[in-house]
């Protein structure tokens, strides 16, 4: 699975980006350039499905692709090409990751699964009169969430567990035959100790990041059906109900989204927040990713846009050098990147391609 999604995301980039701009991706760089690749490429389910992965393990991953002929280096540093045999591996395989949702999920989907991992093991140890055992989760916001949350359900834990366990059964139904026990052997309990994707993969006799994709593809259905149908499942969705509201912006961004919104310029924000200008672009860009109407105008003409556009569609590459130098002079960087913020809003599939609506 995890070799399935690096190819898919290499086959989309290989000719735009270094091997690098997929790591990034997977581990959910929080740059403007990651995320707006994640956008360009149609990669948003992949973006940050993996944040804990170092660049030890995916590189070792891109050496097997390559060993096994799947993969070949290019004269540049840190280019790959998928081979004629990478490209037909990768047409066989199957992807039954259906509900990865990494870019909708990316600030909160940990954060709900640890909440759900402590709760489980705090109500089903206080149900049996256990006060005495080691946390499955050691983060001090995590536990402070679930001592008080637990304040709130203590006087009727066997209903909470119950209804808990239903809802929780009806999602996992919709799941392929090993992921839900793959998710359930993560889950500790009252004498029972859940065991680590690393344990798991053991057990299982799988690698390790296949295990993480699984769990994640689980927490990512989990997490759209309860948002979606949150009267149906009341108690997980109260598990996570502050975080579904929260801005998606970094919070420098977001303070200066509030200024632009005071309507303040760019060079004033600047000036009012002592930072570069340029940091106040990326700022925009942020902005104008996080909220597809988003208007440009203030910041660039239609003709403007238009012609960006069409450059795109010509010289096919996303690369802001190979684009700026084929544009008009005047236009600049920070608008080109604030257009291909917008760039799937006019196709349907992607500019290079050159597909319409």
């Amino acid at each position: 699975m995890f070799q399935h999604v690096l190819l898919t995301c290499q086959n989309k980039m290989q000719k735009e980006r270094s091997i690098s701009a997929v790591y990034y991706l997977l581990q959910g760089k929080q740059s403007i350039q990651t995320i707006q690749d994640a956008q360009l490429f149609r990669l948003t389910e992949y973006f940050g499905v993996y944040k804990n992965l170092t660049k030890r393990r995916f590189f070792m991953f891109v050496n097997k692709l390559v060993e096994q002929k799947l993969l070949q280096p290019s004269r540049n540093t840190n280019f790959y090409y998928i081979t004629d045999k990478g490209k037909k591996r990768f047409a066989q395989s199957a992807n039954n990751l259906a509900y990865l949702s990494g870019f909708r999920f990316r600030q909160f989907d940990q954060t709900f699964f640890c909440r759900l991992l402590l709760l489980i093991q705090v109500l089903t140890n206080s149900k049996k009169r256990n006060f005495t055992y080691i946390p499955i989760i050691e983060n001090i916001d995590i536990e402070n969430w679930v001592k008080i949350y637990y304040q709130h359900v203590k006087e009727d834990i066997d209903n909470y567990l119950n209804r808990l366990y239903d809802e929780l059964t009806t999602i996992l139904k919709q799941l392929p035959l090993n992921h839900p026990s793959i998710f359930l052997d993560q889950i500790t309990s009252y004498h029972i100790v859940g065991l680590t994707e690393t344990q798991t993969a053991k057990k299982l006799q799988m690698n390790e990041e296949d295990i993480h994709l699984i769990t994640t593809n689980v927490i990512h259905l989990m997490l759209a059906t309860i948002i979606n149908q949150q009267q149906k499942y009341p108690y997980l969705y109260s598990i996570g109900k502050d975080l579904f509201s929260q801005i998606i912006l970094t919070q420098s961004a977001d303070r200066t989204r509030k200024l632009l919104e005071q309507q303040f310029t760019i060079e004033e924000i600047a000036q009012i927040r002592h930072l570069k200008i340029n940091t106040i672009y990326d700022h925009v860009v942020e902005i104008a990713l996080s909220d597809q109407n988003f208007s440009l105008i203030p910041y660039i003409s239609e003709i403007d846009q238009q012609e960006i556009i069409q450059t795109i569609r010509r010289i096919k590459s996303y690369k802001l050098k190979d684009i700026k130098e084929a544009v008009n002079e005047n236009i600049s960087y920070f608008q080109i990147r604030l257009v291909l913020t917008q760039v799937n809003n006019f196709n349907s599939g992607s500019v290079i391609d050159g597909s319409k609506r």
